[in-house]
């Protein structure tokens, strides 16, 4: 089929209508890629500004959780304090019972202690009681210091002081016997005694 051309120049004006076309389509596909891009990385955004938001507030839970640990490690370094400090008391206490125990096996049975005085630094004790008879005591003294296989925990004894007294019946006020008062002195190792 034949074309008939009445208006000059109308191939032009299709070409012109044709590029207009085809360039507001590019524009228009243009367009609507910038909003789809534009809609991607706002929806990135709004997404990475929850994730920070999200990352703060954990941020400031993880922040309370290290207050909170933080005051338990100073109590537990304070305890450990303490513990070190018992140590340390523990490594200096004396456990005065082998040396009473001692005592007791050592004096005779009808001796009464009044007195007992112990120097921790030297291993000094001074001991002053009473006994009805004194040869008793001399013996005692005498088998801890000439037994080497009679195992003690006193080093050595001596006897320092012995004074006669009279013993009185308190109804009558007569003299029903006498007793004697004594002051003995013993050496000892302090160190056994610690830590037991």
């Amino acid at each position: 089929m034949a074309t008939v051309n009445l208006a000059p120049n109308t191939e032009y004006l299709l070409v012109a209508r044709r590029r207009q076309r085809s360039i507001f389509t590019i524009v228009a596909i243009v367009a609507v890629i910038l909003l789809v891009v534009w809609f991607i990385i706002f929806s990135l955004q709004s997404s990475l500004d929850n994730q920070i938001e999200d990352s703060r507030g954990r941020l400031r839970a993880i922040e309370s959780e290290i207050a909170r640990l933080a005051s338990i490690a100073e109590r537990i370094e304070l305890f450990e304090g303490r513990l070190v400090g018992l140590d340390q008391l523990l490594a200096s206490h004396i456990n005065w019972d082998p040396l009473l125990k001692e005592i007791e096996r050592l004096l005779p049975p009808t001796a009464t202690l009044t007195h007992l005085t112990t120097q921790t630094t030297d291993g000094g004790l001074e001991m002053v009681g009473f006994i009805n008879n004194l040869d008793q005591l001399s013996q005692a003294l005498a088998s801890l210091e000439n037994e080497p296989q009679h195992s003690s925990l006193f080093s050595s004894a001596r006897l320092t002081s012995v004074t006669r007294e009279p013993v009185v019946d308190s109804v009558s006020s007569d003299q029903i016997g006498e007793r004697y008062q004594f002051t003995v002195q013993f050496k000892y190792n302090p160190e056994v005694l610690r830590g037991l």
